[in-house]
């Protein structure tokens, strides 16, 4: 059998092959076969994410994840639900489990990475995800004449007709900007040889 004072690692590294913004992390965790020393930290590119203070894997205040209370001997009966807020355009995300033991291991289900905009410096912005609200704002919107929702390159999306749908934003100083950018993910249909 192990001995109890063998160290045994995995790790799930996920290359997003180019340097792209992640907003958030979450998954679904639980011990398997009784919780022997197993915890995981997450590294964003090689940094461990500033979730705890400390870097020493084996000390249990420094886990990201893995069952507390640490060491107990028992497994999980019910998944533990973790979200790690990233905001940062990243490269490499690493998931990494220590553990003293073979005899226990720490199962991971329903990894999801949502990315995003940098949204530092942007005055407002509206995802269309079931709403016309201004996520990052007050310049909350209104859908017009039959503007709906679609399935988007992120979760859901404006969907307009091209003949009259809108999404109506009130007058607001925030707009009334000198110098701006507009920004937005298009993906038309229809045919773009008619005139008129």
């Amino acid at each position: 059998g192990a001995s109890c004072f063998s160290n045994y690692t995995s790790s799930l590294i996920i290359d997003l092959g180019s340097p792209t913004y992640v907003s958030k992390i979450s998954f679904k965790e639980m011990e398997l076969f009784g919780n022997w020393g197993s915890g995981g930290k997450i590294y964003i590119d090689n940094e461990q994410i500033p979730s705890s203070t400390c870097n020493d894997i084996s000390n249990p205040a420094c886990h990201d994840f893995g069952r507390q209370p640490y060491n107990d001997g028992n497994a999980d009966t019910n998944f533990r639900s973790r979200t790690f807020w990233i905001g940062k355009t990243v490269k490499t995300i690493k998931l990494y489990v220590w553990d003293i033991t073979s005899s226990s291991e720490i199962f991971i289900d329903d990894l999801k990475i949502e990315f995003g905009e940098d949204s530092s410096g942007i005055v407002s912005l509206w995802k269309g995800e079931g709403d016309a609200k201004d996520s990052i704002g007050t310049n909350h919107g209104v859908l017009k004449n039959g503007a709906t929702y679609a399935p988007g390159i992120f979760g859901w999306a404006f969907s307009f007709d091209g003949i009259d749908d809108y999404v109506e934003i009130p007058d607001s100083n925030s707009l009334r900007l000198q110098n701006f950018t507009i920004s937005a993910w298009v993906n038309p249909k229809g045919d773009f040889n008619k005139c008129g």
